[in-house]
């Protein structure tokens, strides 16, 4: 939701000739930049017009509504809801996709069938041909060398026509998966920005990211096997006719065998590994959402050293995880075993039955034998398989979309609103930033200076309650909202004010359409009044483009510049973004900003204070253009002179004549408001305006009344920010841009700003590695997967593996030549001299095996050693694989628990400096990668280049002239080979780089969704072009990464054939006589077998070197830099501290070592018991003097805090914060029980838990009760009290306060300061203050500045004695009235502790006295 502009490159396959795009010329602008140098974004091409995201989703969409619309039309005619949705007439996703792409992927099918059912089976025949030419017998007419060779060009221009249309049609396939990929993603998205708060509190946004990463990379896979589903079947039929009338019978035994073996097991793999998948998957999606609440809460959670508990149930669902997807590894390898020793199984039954029924081996025979059933194995025991395979993983997959896609929607009738204004590009921007590439995707408002003049004149708006009753949760009592009678007249204020929980907050969802309507009827009307009628849902209007502008409760700013929040999409008008800025106090925000109002604000606004982003979020609902503006509490997270400010001249001045209705917890305001509603469990109690409630209602003048101290002390402002030097609190935020000062003045809208156009804003973007994988990156990785014990012992299993594999294709050759000389001299030939090789007599051999009356081995003895090297391949193959997949699971399982770990336990430094979907994408796309493709794709590539390996040294045996063109072969193959995989690797990288964006893109969506919604339909249709535009940049990197290595394999293809057109070659124009057919045979069939493995095993490892990259990026967040240990050596006793005083001497903090200290040579003593407050201007250093207590960035820390004696440096993280008790501004709560929300370390038995409930009066709540998504089904204050609970829970000796009482309503303020009072009041209390009525009565006061401890000394004393200090300056600019009041209260208060003290030390007196 950036902004940036630049424009990649055209597509050159868009505007290539014919003879381009058969060779894939188009590429080779790629090929030589990634040569030369690592690529960058900017380097690659724009997708196809037909491959874009907007494209390829419309098109899925209009699909996916025809199975909506048949799913309602049924649902008419049956009224049976619940009967549909499980039965077959429930929309199937499946049906669209194929409806969608049908047509193009059938053409597909067809070339592919054109290769594999003609083009590959007539090779096995012209080899056959080839071979009679080295026939020994006499008995047929010889072949002579013109037409042996006119063969060899037959079988090499068949070699090229298949070449040819398999590459172009491998990567048509792929890009169909990419299409059906890319329309599912953004077909989620668009989902995502329909549903209802209902649905969305059944998600999390691990849920989606999963969604969005591992699911739906299932296409990908899919579409390249999916046709040899119909192809193999009619192969197999072909071939199988061809066998018959060459060998008859063993043909049929040879065929039942291969489906004997493939079926059954296929049939019983493909079940497992569905089965499998499905549970991997749920317990990822629940592994991911807990990842997302540690990222999202990782500052909290170390301060309640909270992370075991948090590491033991992100284990418990990763341990099932990986044993899910250890068990579907497992069927992979099994299957890779097949494909090795099927066809030579089946061949061995084959032979073995052609023999026994009393035929002779020939070698045209058996080699046309062994290259069919080479053929057979490759589409039945791979291809074949993998459709099965990847089609039961993929409707696994395409069930959980469905059931996504299936989740109740918001309505979005009765609202149109108006034209898009924005647009939106993307640019690429390459900078270095210490020594290391970083690449950059953001996007940005295309209309920057645009005018406002075509938005339409805002309406006046009347807004009607009648008995409205609704509920978040269907028929659940008592009810959200019950009973709801109101009316707002055009251009009223309106205030609803109301304990926490009462329904305030509902109101305005109800308007906004995201709480459905239960019950009564809501009216919207503007002047002239006329007669509407009202929609199916309660609703009428008679103002077809109704604009509603909403400020949400909790403040929701996206990655991206201020200027970009405040205008969300809107055209920039100078005039009202001055007047907008000025309105809402922000104009001394940007003079203090680096680059003005183009910083950026960092994720989620992390770089910003708690005002700020309440005031942008404020100025972004005032910006825009609305004829009704609902504003959700914005004065709370301010203080009150900023507050006075925000009311007066923005909510009564600035928006004055619009309709307004302002949730406010501040109550001296609502004295202005044209009509107050006071709401109580859903209820309004009160109605009407302040005059005629305080003269009529008694009930309102009492709650006046009883809240009348707290409401005045509302009006002081202890973050009072005159001094227009002061400077930031340099906290660092996730994009590594500094915590700024929120500097507000009463005067702000006079203070000169200039807003002509700044330069953005430097970003912080993620790193990307550079030059090829390094090979620690696969040392480091089979360390963690075992041993040296054990890798070695892997090893010495490959070797003895593919002996065994290349001695059984030898042992072929051998017995086929050996029944070729028995015949021979059977048939009086006379004796050559190429037959002393396969005499055994006077051999040592001779005593083993039974030789005949020529000295050959016995025909039943060959068949012995057949079998022998038949079991010995089995066993070594399969030992081989399970063993490789065990390894690559133990690596998996203990990379990921090595990440998590460092994870947990890094310094906050980091969290601030990686924005979330960085880190997400580590633990879902990264993770899944190394987990399921990775292992795979690395034994197949062993596999492959084994083979090879084999291949070329049988071929130098037959044939040691090859020597001379296999060297030249592989010194090009070795310098083409670095050519690609550098190339490949570098866009591999990008591709991840690319992703990224995505996954932020979707979180931040998920957090501002009611924002979004709210602001219109064109910012709905911003935000989702802005979705497909970063597709599309994944799209460009993602075509490149499949169309590379189809690339490179077509000329490596060509390669092969020039091998295989030397092989035969040189057994024809080398002919001494002297060769044997069965020696011939082994070559050629062995090297047609390169053709295609060759090139397949570079594409695999190419795959391979993509996917260790995955392992690379995991890497690189294994040594992240660490906080102190959690345990020490030396751990303090258990009741420690048993007082609670604390002591700083010299203590000084830096965020960074290249910063200025944050805090500064600060020495005081809090003795134990005190009420401590502290104070002071945002940048002071409130929040880093609490950060130093719980050591969060102890690297930058210096001098002593001293807890009860004992130096906190000495203590380990965990015995330390363990210890001390805090209450957050922000509560955090786990997507789990209340139980484990109050308790995750089950220390605590049932009853306490339920003492400490009752004790904040949440008796209504169970501690089984489910806690959504970050709380969402609580409100914020019942989120506050039940941190408050964990606090009553632990009954720590210290309790720090972090500005927790900003966002709550006054009960339940008064609520935490009673519990505070009464519960803590032996204790320690340590107060960030945000009201100073609430830490007025404090034992001491800490007043920072600057870093510095101004003053600290007692309230009373602080306001007596220095009179124009900075504290008694934030009393008196409280007001006259309000100051008097906290002087009185600083002085009673002082009293009163004096009175104590001086109790104290006469009883002290007296029991010394009485002991005398």
């Amino acid at each position: 939701m950036e902004v940036k502009f630049m424009y990649t490159k055209q597509n050159p396959q868009e505007t290539a000739n014919p003879i381009s795009r058969l060779l894939f010329g188009w590429m080779k602008e790629i090929f030589m930049s990634g040569t030369k140098r690592d690529l960058t974004l900017s380097d690659l091409y724009q997708p196809l017009k037909s491959d874009t995201s907007k494209t390829v989703t419309d098109q899925l969409q209009e699909s996916w509504n025809q199975e909506l619309e048949k799913w309602e039309q049924k649902e008419k005619e049956t009224h049976h809801y619940k009967q549909l949705s499980k039965g077959n007439d429930s929309p199937r996703l499946e049906r669209a996709l194929i409806r969608t792409f049908w047509k193009e992927y059938i053409c597909i099918g067809l070339l592919f069938s054109l290769q594999f059912t003609i083009l590959v089976i007539l090779s096995p025949i012209i080899v056959s041909w080839i071979i009679t030419y080295f026939r020994i017998s006499d008995d047929t007419k010889p072949i002579t060398k013109n037409e042996v060779l006119a063969y060899v060009g037959y079988l090499i221009m068949c070699l090229v026509i298949s070449v040819f249309i398999l590459h172009h049609a491998t990567l048509l396939s792929r890009k169909i998966g990419m299409k059906m990929r890319i329309a599912c993603c953004s077909l989620i998205y668009r989902k995502i920005l329909r549903l209802s708060k209902n649905s969305l509190s059944q998600i999390s946004s691990g849920q989606v990211v999963n969604l969005l990463s591992n699911d739906v990379s299932r296409f990908d896979e899919l579409t390249y096997y999916l046709n040899f589903l119909w192809i193999t079947p009619i192969q197999l039929t072909v071939v199988t006719v061809i066998m018959w009338h060459k060998i008859g019978v063993p043909s049929i035994i040879g065929v039942g065998a291969l489906l004997l073996m493939t079926v059954p097991t296929h049939f019983i793999f493909l079940t497992m590994t569905r089965q499998f998948r499905k549970v991997a998957a749920f317990f990822m999606d629940k592994r991911m959402q807990h990842m997302n609440e540690l990222i999202s809460g990782v500052q909290v959670i170390k301060m309640y050293a909270w992370e075991k508990p948090f590491e033991k149930i992100v284990k418990a669902a990763r341990s099932i995880e990986i044993k899910k997807i250890g068990n579907t590894s497992y069927v992979r390898a099994v299957y890779l075993a097949l494909m090795v020793f099927t066809n030579r199984i089946i061949l061995f039954l084959t032979l073995l039955s052609y023999v026994l029924l009393g035929y002779n081996l020939r070698p045209e025979i058996t080699f046309m034998l062994s290259s069919y059933f080479e053929i057979l194995q490759l589409t039945t025991t791979l291809f074949f398989p993998q459709a099965l395979l990847m089609a039961g993983e993929t409707l696994v997959s395409i069930k959980r979309l469905e059931q996504f896609l299936l989740l109740e929607e918001r309505s979005n009738e009765g609202r149109m609103l108006g034209q898009t204004h924005a647009s939106g590009v993307l640019k690429f921007k390459r900078r270095k930033a210490k020594e290391e590439n970083v690449e950059s995707i953001r996007i940005m408002n295309g209309n920057q200076n645009s005018n406002l003049n075509n938005v339409d004149e805002q309406v006046q708006v009347s807004i009607v309650l009648e008995r409205v009753s609704a509920n978040w949760v269907l028929k659940q009592l008592p009810p959200t909202l019950c009973n709801i009678s109101m009316k707002i007249e055009n251009g009223e204020l309106c205030a609803l004010v109301g304990p926490v929980g009462s329904g305030k907050s509902s109101i305005l969802q109800l308007l906004l359409k995201e709480l459905p309507l239960g019950a009564g009827r809501i009216k919207l009307y503007g002047k002239p009044f006329q007669d509407v009628e009202y929609d199916k849902e309660g609703y009428a209007s008679n103002i077809p483009n109704l604009r509603i502008s909403y400020a949400s409760q909790e403040a929701w700013l996206f990655s991206g510049s201020v200027r970009d929040n405040i205008l969300f999409g809107q055209p920039y008008d100078k005039d009202r973004y001055m007047a907008v800025t000025r309105a809402c106090a922000l104009t001394k925000d940007f003079q203090q900003l680096p680059y003005g109002d183009m910083s950026n604000v960092g994720e989620s606004g992390s770089s910003l204070s708690g005002g700020q982003k309440a005031r942008i979020n404020l100025a972004r609902a005032v910006y825009r253009k609305a004829d009704i503006y609902l504003l959700d509490d914005p004065l709370s997270a301010v203080d009150s002179r900023v507050a006075k400010h925000l009311f007066h001249r923005c909510i009564k001045n600035y928006l004055h004549g619009t309709t307004r209705i302002l949730v406010t917890h501040q109550l001296q305001f609502i004295k202005q408001a044209d009509i107050i509603a006071v709401l109580d469990r859903g209820c309004i109690s009160m109605y009407g305006t302040y005059a005629e409630l305080s003269r009529f209602n008694e009930d309102f003048v009492n709650m006046m009344n009883r809240i009348k101290t707290s409401t005045e002390a509302r009006k002081e402002s202890e973050v009072v920010e005159a001094s227009e030097n002061s400077f930031a609190e340099k906290r660092p935020s996730r994009n590594g841009v500094r915590r700024l000062s929120s500097v507000v003045s009463t005067n702000s809208s006079v203070v000169s700003y200039d807003y002509e156009d700044k330069i953005s804003a430097p970003d912080n973007d993620e790193a990307i590695a550079t030059g090829r994988v390094s090979n620690k990156v696969y040392k480091k990785y089979f360390q963690y997967g075992g041993s040296m014990y054990a890798l070695l012992t892997l090893l010495f299993t490959i070797i003895i593996s593919q002996v065994a594999t290349s001695g059984n294709d030898y042992w072929v050759s051998y017995w086929t030549n050996l029944e070729i000389i028995r015949n021979s001299l059977n048939g009086s030939q006379p004796f050559k001299p190429q037959y002393s090789g396969y005499l055994m007599n006077n051999t040592v051999l001779s005593h083993v095996f039974t030789l005949d009356k020529y000295g050959l081995l016995t025909t039943s003895n060959a068949i012995y050693v057949y079998t022998f090297c038949i079991i010995a391949c089995i066993v070594t193959v399969f030992a081989r694989n399970i063993s490789f997949m065990k390894i690559c699971m133990n690596a998996s399982k203990n990379l990921h628990d090595t990440m998590f770990s460092n994870i947990l336990q890094a310094t906050m430094t980091f969290f601030h400096r990686n924005a979330s979907g960085r880190i997400l994408n580590r633990f879902s796309k990264d993770m899944g990668s190394m987990d399921e493709i990775l292992p795979k794709v690395m034994l197949e590539t062993i596999q492959v280049f084994l083979v090879i390996l084999g291949i070329n040294v049988m071929v130098v045996a037959m044939n040691y002239w090859m020597l001379i063109p296999l060297t030249v072969f592989l010194i090009l193959f070795y310098f083409t080979r670095n050519t690609y995989l550098r190339t490949a690797q570098s866009i591999k990288r990008l591709e991840g780089i690319a992703k990224s964006p995505i996954f932020s893109h979707v979180n931040a969506t998920l957090s501002g969704l009611t924002t979004i919604r709210s602001s219109g339909s064109n910012i709905v249709e911003l935000v989702q072009k802005q979705f497909d535009d970063l597709q599309d940049v994944h799209t460009g990197a993602w075509c490149m990464t499949i169309s590379v290595p189809e690339t490179f394999g077509l000329y490596l293809d060509f390669v092969a054939i020039m091998f295989v057109a030397c092989v035969c070659l040189s057994f024809i124009l080398v002919d001494t006589g002297n060769v044997l057919g069965g020696n011939v045979g082994l070559a050629i069939s062995q090297s047609l077998i390169i053709v295609g493995t060759l090139q397949h095993g570079m594409r695999q490892s190419g795959e391979m070197i993509a996917h260790i990259t995955s392992v690379e990026r995991i890497l690189q967040y294994i040594n992240l830099p660490k906080e102190g240990p959690w345990t020490s050596d030396n751990p303090p006793p258990a009741d420690w501290p048993k007082h609670g005083q604390l002591a700083l001497k010299n203590v000084s903090m830096k965020y960074d070592q290249d910063e200025t200290p944050v805090l500064k040579n600060l020495n005081l003593t809090i003795e134990a018991g005190w009420k401590v407050g502290v104070v002071g201007r945002t940048g002071a250093g409130k929040s880093s003097l609490i950060s130093a207590f719980f050591r969060l960035f102890a690297e930058g820390l210096q001098g002593e805090i001293n807890i009860d004696g004992r130096d906190s440096s000495t203590l380990g993280l965990h015995e330390l914060r363990s210890r001390i008790s805090i209450i957050p501004q922000h509560p955090f709560l786990f997507s789990e029980s209340l139980r484990y929300n109050l308790d995750p370390s089950h220390i605590y038995n049932d009853v306490l838990l339920w003492d400490s409930l009752r004790q904040v009066e949440l008796n209504n709540l169970v501690l089984d009760q489910r806690v959504m998504n970050g709380g969402s089904n609580l409100s914020i204050g019942q989120r506050q009290l039940i941190c408050l609970a964990r606090a009553v829970l632990r009954n720590n000796r210290i309790l720090v306060l972090d500005e927790a009482t900003a966002n709550i309503d006054t009960h339940t303020d008064e609520l935490i300061q009673k519990t505070i009072r009464t519960r803590f009041a032996d204790c320690t209390v340590i107060t960030i203050a945000h009201r100073l009525h609430t830490i007025i009565d404090s034992d001491r006061i800490i007043v920072m500045d600057n870093g510095y401890i101004a003053e600290f000394g007692c309230p009373h004393e602080l306001l007596r004695d220095k009179p124009e200090g900075i504290f008694s300056n934030m009393v008196n600019n409280t007001g006259v009235t309000m100051a008097q009041s906290l002087r009185e209260q600083a002085h009673l208060a002082y009293l009163k502790n004096t009175r104590e003290i001086s109790l104290e030390d006469d009883t002290t007196n007296i029991i010394a006295q009485s002991s005398l």
